[in-house]
């Protein structure tokens, strides 16, 4: 429903004259899109608050982070272990490690072992007030994701997922990633988010005809620069929680906004997310992307979003509605 309300509301707003923008009443910025769907998952998710984190007012606060626990006493997660030759990379590169660690392969058999042995070779002491001897305990081993600026086409680089690892007396290591930003790095996304809708804006401009009725050729543009703003977005992680769910619903439903469906499914083992937190380019994203995904036309898709179609907005215009469309007992109706 988050997608389809995304579609409705991008639909309506592509297709009016380019003139009626430039009252700044009538436009819609890059967050709005996003807002819809944050809007569902708070009530979707709602043991787990989902607000925005990259306001003013939010960063003042300390502790601001975005957690993923990948290794947790050497009980590793399935949905990650494709990815730990990746994260192994990253450490590399960030600590320019030109040793035999870098000749080595990892897989989901060798990558605790391999981890550790570069924990252990290249940890660093977290504790200030340790001079000499300091214990495992306190040892941790940090990396960063350098993303590159489409801005600036590459020039300048962007703070990415911050990768650490630590262990304990007995060998038992944990490893977490981290999104967390300073306010100079949540500048610069800002920047790439409002850089790329202002491209998808210019490309719209232009159509000759409404997004729904363009040729593909024409509309291909505006779905390569769609996905480049989730790239942005993912690695921002400007929400509390949900963050790749509130990222697909919002690509899904703009390309919903495009009178295009998307058909595919990702690869076993594979997490969008995480495809844009480990690829430092950008159009590498993208290009993996659109190898998984299919973005087409579709006469449903344009009925379900044409001017005269049942808005989502009107079914559902209040929380109450949300909320009992969500815990509308299904298997009563199937039965």
């Amino acid at each position: 429903m988050a997608s389809l309300e995304i579609g409705q509301m991008m639909s309506e707003y592509w297709s009016q004259p380019a003139a009626s923008h430039k009252n700044k009443d009538n436009r819609i910025s890059w967050r709005k899109p996003f807002n819809v769907a944050l809007k569902w998952l708070r009530f979707v998710e709602t043991f787990t608050p989902t607000f925005w984190t990259d306001k003013i007012q939010v960063l003042d606060k300390p502790n601001y982070s975005y957690n993923i626990v990948v290794i947790n006493q050497n009980q590793t997660k399935y949905r990650y272990e494709h990815y730990f030759p990746h994260f192994y990379k990253v450490f590399i590169d960030h600590l320019k490690i030109d040793s035999d660690h870098r000749k080595v392969r990892i897989n989901s058999t060798n990558a605790l072992d391999n981890l550790y042995a570069l924990h252990k070779e290249y940890s660093i002491c977290v504790n200030t007030q340790i001079v000499d001897n300091c214990p495992m305990d306190d040892k941790m081993t940090l990396a960063r994701n350098e993303i590159q600026s489409k801005k600036s086409k590459g020039e300048k680089i962007i703070k990415g997922l911050k990768l650490s690892l630590n262990s304990n007396r007995d060998k038992r290591l944990n490893m977490t990633v981290e999104l967390s930003h300073d306010k100079a790095t949540v500048k610069d996304y800002h920047a790439e988010l409002e850089y790329i809708w202002k491209k998808i804006e210019e490309e719209r401009k232009k159509l000759t005809e409404t997004p729904t009725s363009a040729s593909v050729n024409a509309i291909d543009p505006i779905i390569n620069l769609i996905i480049t703003m989730v790239f942005y977005f993912v690695n921002l992680m400007p929400v509390s929680g949900s963050g790749p769910e509130i990222a697909y619903s919002t690509m899904i439903g703009l390309f919903l906004g495009l009178g295009r469906e998307t058909t595919g499914s990702l690869p076993k083992g594979r997490e969008l997310f995480l495809e844009a937190l480990i690829h430092p380019d950008p159009d590498k994203f993208r290009s993996l992307v659109r190898s998984w995904l299919t973005v087409k036309y579709s006469r449903s898709v344009h009925n379900l979003i044409a001017t005269d179609s049942t808005r989502v907005t009107d079914m559902f215009s209040t929380y109450r509605h949300i909320m009992e469309a969500l815990l509308y007992d299904v298997e009563e109706v199937c039965k």
